[in-house]
């Protein structure tokens, strides 16, 4: 008899926490996906994040956001909302276009779908963003990039890194 009550038991739980899940994934479906970057950049700019949301195909200009950036000599978090139903595979963040710019200090990169937090790099104990040519870490401090030119040109870009690809993949399989 208590066999009988331990499995009805367990078949309830199941079920009940299957439906929780599926509404949980239903009301998720309504919640845009938010990238929010948390740095401290003196100047003026605009920050752009392009994305794909094929793993495997290359990010062409198609998918952006464009945000205003106001300068200021404390932290700040810029946050982009992508539209209802955009899951994203790979991103591309531009942090300034700012020829004047010296240096961005970095504390952290969020995404989250709702309550959901799909990937939380804090540049203290994780960093899955690959810089390009154009950040040069501060040897002093590894959240503080020097901005410098490459071929003329000012252009500092944080790329999501494999980690970041595969935990967008996996938490999007499907969509």
């Amino acid at each position: 008899m208590k066999n009988k009550i331990l499995f009805l038991f367990v078949g309830l739980l199941f079920v009940v926490s299957c439906g929780k899940e599926e509404k949980q994934e239903n009301s998720n479906i309504k919640n845009p996906v938010e990238i929010t970057i948390e740095h401290k950049y003196s100047l003026n700019d605009t920050f752009k994040v392009f994305y794909s949301k094929d793993i495997n195909a290359p990010i062409d200009g198609t998918s952006e956001m464009t945000t205003q950036v106001i300068g200021t000599d404390g932290f700040q978090k810029t946050t982009f909302v992508l539209p209802i139903g955009d899951y994203p595979k790979v991103i591309r963040l531009d942090v300034g276009n700012n020829q004047d710019a010296e240096s961005i200090e970095i504390k952290g990169i969020q995404i989250t779908h709702g309550d959901a937090i799909i990937d939380n790099s804090d540049w203290i104990t994780t960093t899955n963003w690959a810089p390009n040519n154009s950040l040069v870490v501060d040897t002093k401090s590894p959240n503080m990039y020097k901005i410098v030119p490459v071929d003329g040109k000012k252009g500092p870009v944080f790329m999501s890194n494999i980690v970041v690809n595969e935990k967008l993949n996996k938490y999007f399989k499907g969509k």
